[in-house]
């Protein structure tokens, strides 16, 4: 909620010329710590952890983040991000992600 009063009180006009586009995306970061999440790559088994980020452009401001072990699904984690983001940004709002969200 304090990013939509943030994007008002900043020149929203300006803003307001581009579209809101909202993107879905989410990485894995290799640990050491077994048992945080095991996922193949190039068919080695890793450990890791998977950062699920929604950001705001053209601000290019993180929404929402959430962090799970590796072997969790992108797909599963959408609506658990899309629930947590401000209705008002939402709105009128472009999103944008890859098919591993569907």
């Amino acid at each position: 909620m304090l990013l939509y009063q943030y994007i008002l009180a900043h020149n929203f006009q300006l803003y307001n010329k581009f579209p809101s586009l909202i993107s879905i995306h989410s990485t894995i970061i290799k640990t050491e710590i077994r048992g945080s999440g095991i996922y193949l790559r190039n068919g080695n088994r890793e450990n890791g952890i998977k950062m699920h980020t929604a950001l705001f452009f053209p601000l290019t401001i993180p929404l929402e983040s959430i962090i799970t072990p590796a072997n969790i699904s992108d797909s599963s984690m959408f609506d658990e991000i899309i629930k947590n983001i401000d209705g008002n940004i939402l709105k009128g709002s472009i999103l944008v992600f890859d098919l591993g969200l569907l």
